[in-house]
């Protein structure tokens, strides 16, 4: 019994330097030459100072976005929600600020592992805001045309409407300030207990991606399966939260931690720095409505406006739809409720594919003991062995 007891806890140990080391590999970037993909939006850009955004969903997360997002792209628009707008346009964006300021080939924005990186020693970066106090209008309307985004919808990320605001003239904003402060926080503090369990959770399994360079096999995979990776990263539709075909939802985590959380977790974005006081909550729906026309403003209540009321703002005759909008089930708050995502096919949280992930884990570290045994061994033959007389 001990002698089993023994050898479980050194698997575990093992298993434990073997999944820190993986942590590690990624935060680095070891193998991010064949994990991510060296392709963006191949669109012909828009004229200057014209990102092509028509529509911009203002307002804080969990105000309706994801909702308000997925019925645009039910009027056929390019929507994106806050996760397409940092994978397509801000970490290329990003990444280019600082490879031009450090004379690097490779990216310096490091994926964030918050546990390990403070454990480290680590401070955060002020990543967003020193790219976008030094990117000109100009640059970033360009960008975003490359993409063809329609539709942006700026979740967690306050810092970025005004911007949009001077590279997008006569656009349309959605201003989502139906919640009162008090019920915001309510559901903030929902969706910020639930994010967390099931982004840690997933991120035992997304783990398994970085101990070797899986990523190039999915780049093998693709061209068998539609090229839907390829076609995503040059069109920018359609758009991944929304749907996902099998090719997406395997190219999803392995970028996700850094194209789209690290810059969630900087400043510029929401969470750090901490949730907004009132008076903060509500300047940015002010500041919103100081630089745009009244007439381009639609203040939206999902209890009191529908579809009727969008097409009208939007200037779509013959609306396809009828009464209220119907509530999107949330990646994180509703995976098993109310229609919720659970176990389909998404890219939000692809629990299908945990399998897939178990086995990854399981190759890795048997190779990973291999390995390490076999470098003990080589280390145990080179140590002199003492004389005997």
């Amino acid at each position: 019994m001990l002698a089993c007891c023994c050898k479980w806890c050194k698997c575990l140990f093992l298993f434990f330097v073997y999944f820190v080391l993986t942590m590690w590999m990624e935060m680095k970037g070891v193998w991010r030459w064949a994990n991510e993909w060296d392709i963006e939006c191949q669109h012909q850009p828009l004229p200057v100072n014209q990102s092509g955004v028509k529509v911009l969903l203002a307002g804080w997360a969990k105000s309706g976005t994801w909702t308000m997002a997925s019925s645009l792209g039910k009027l056929g628009l390019n929507s994106y929600h806050g996760q397409e707008f940092l994978a397509h346009v801000w970490s290329p964006l990003a990444d280019d600020y600082w490879l031009r300021r450090s004379n690097r080939k490779t990216s310096v924005v490091s994926t964030f592992h918050w546990p390990l990186y403070w454990a480290l020693g680590g401070e955060i970066p002020d990543d967003n805001m020193a790219v976008l106090e030094n990117l000109t209008t100009e640059r970033l309307a360009e960008r975003i045309s490359r993409c063809r985004a329609d539709a942006v919808a700026l979740d967690g990320l306050p810092a970025f409407h005004l911007p949009i605001i001077k590279a997008s003239p006569d656009v349309k904003v959605i201003l989502l300030d139906w919640r009162s402060y008090e019920g915001w926080l309510k559901s903030m503090d929902n969706q910020e207990k639930s994010m967390a369990i099931v982004v840690l959770f997933m991120h035992f399994f997304y783990n398994s991606l970085h101990f070797l360079p899986w990523g190039l096999l999915v780049k093998a995979i693709d061209p068998f399966i539609n090229n839907d990776i390829e076609k995503l990263l040059k069109t920018g539709g359609p758009p991944f939260i929304q749907e996902c075909p099998l090719g997406v939802m395997l190219w999803h985590p392995f970028v996700k931690n850094r194209q789209i959380y690290s810059h969630w977790s900087r400043p510029g974005s929401m969470d750090p720095p901490q949730k907004p006081e009132k008076q903060d909550f509500e300047r940015l729906f002010k500041m919103v409505r100081e630089a745009v026309p009244e007439k381009n403003i639609l203040s939206w209540n999902f209890k009191t406006k529908g579809w009727e009321d969008l097409c009208g703002f939007l200037d779509i005759k013959n609306c396809p739809f009828k009464g209220h909008l119907k509530t999107e089930p949330n990646g994180y708050t509703d995976l098993f409720r109310n229609g919720g995502r659970g176990w389909d096919l998404n890219c939000d949280e692809p629990f299908v594919l945990i399998p897939v992930y178990v086995v990854l884990h399981i190759i890795n570290f048997k190779i990973f003991t291999t390995v390490l045994y076999g470098l003990m061994g080589l280390l145990r033959g080179l140590v002199p062995k003492g004389k005997t007389d």
